[in-house]
């Protein structure tokens, strides 16, 4: 990647100011926003344009089949709007209603419900073979295998899709979480996964664990180790804090839309202006997340589950 950034890191000067390119290592992206679909087409296709020739100079190729283009937005404005028609030294670029980035599948309407049906599948299919395996794993390495295999998956960029999905998605997603806690006690096929059982595995539900993904972001912003695009979203407080809060308030942004409630720079200042004092000054990240499952823990009731 190091060797890549060298070769690259002139790369932005081919992009106007109208576009963002958020490229991580080999992975480039070109975000463009504007309410008329045609500006978008004609600004895309001229930057592809100087995107090719810069390729050119520097021995590079474009890969016309994984190059894409995705009209972002609700569905009353994509539904309204005018195909986009991006090209690529006159090629037509495909148009897409969702595409993969950097690992997380992208639908046209942000809803999340590619990523929840890849996590739902990948899951199931890697539960039923360590049920085959089951028989000489004790309870630790269980475990310690679903922590491996399946949850980092439901915990990948959590926060930009799981609030977004439907009730549907997030119940066949604790489905797939309480089958998993019976896999790794060792449960009847029936038997009922309630409060005990995620205490007893140490686990949190799927929302509060989701929230806890939120606040260690939050908790990487408030002491300067996040990444500039993320602490750009949070904006601290001023003035004095109340007797029931903490003394690292963040502006909660107004949000009137479910998709603006849905974000992180809404749910991140919401969660974090609730916890107490003492989670929020933890001397280290692996301090406070700690802390904080066990406070979220403490807090939940058999109604959340």
């Amino acid at each position: 990647r190091r060797v890549h950034g060298v070769e690259t890191n002139d790369f932005h000067q081919v992009i106007e100011d109208d576009t963002v390119d958020p490229s991580f290592a080999d992975d480039t992206a070109l975000l463009m926003s504007n309410e008329d679909t045609k500006a978008i087409s004609k600004s895309l296709t001229e930057t592809m344009g100087r995107v090719a020739e810069w390729c050119a100079e520097n021995k590079l190729t474009i890969n016309y089949g994984k190059t894409e283009c995705i009209l972002l937005g609700s569905h009353q404005r994509v539904a309204a709007s005018d195909e986009m028609k991006v090209f690529c030294n006159d090629k037509p670029v495909t148009n897409s209603m969702s595409v993969k980035y950097l690992g997380a599948e992208i639908n046209t309407h942000l809803t999340g419900l590619e990523m929840a049906r890849k996590i739902i599948k990948k899951g199931n299919n890697r539960l039923k073979f360590l049920h085959r395996n089951g028989a000489v794993l004790d309870q630790h390495t269980r475990r310690l295998l679903c922590n491996t295999l399946i949850q980092p998956h439901i915990d990948y960029a959590a926060t930009t899709w799981f609030n977004s999905i439907t009730l549907k998605y997030k119940n066949q997603l604790e489905a797939l979480v309480r089958k998993c806690i019976r896999f790794c006690l060792k449960l009847g096929a029936r038997e009922h996964i309630g409060l005990l059982y995620y205490k007893a595995i140490n686990w949190l539900p799927l929302p509060q664990r989701v929230e806890a993904v939120t606040l260690a972001h939050m908790y990487r912003i408030a002491h300067g180790t996040a990444p500039e695009y993320l602490s750009d979203m949070i904006t601290p407080a001023p003035g004095r804090r109340s007797a029931r809060s903490h003394n690292q308030q963040q502006i909660i942004p107004q949000r009137s839309t479910i998709y603006g409630q849905h974000a992180f720079s809404y749910k991140g200042p919401l969660h974090w202006n609730r916890l107490p004092q003492t989670i929020v000054n933890a001397p280290s990240l692996d301090a406070f997340k700690h802390q904080l499952k066990k406070h979220l823990l403490t807090t939940l009731s058999e109604t959340d589950i």
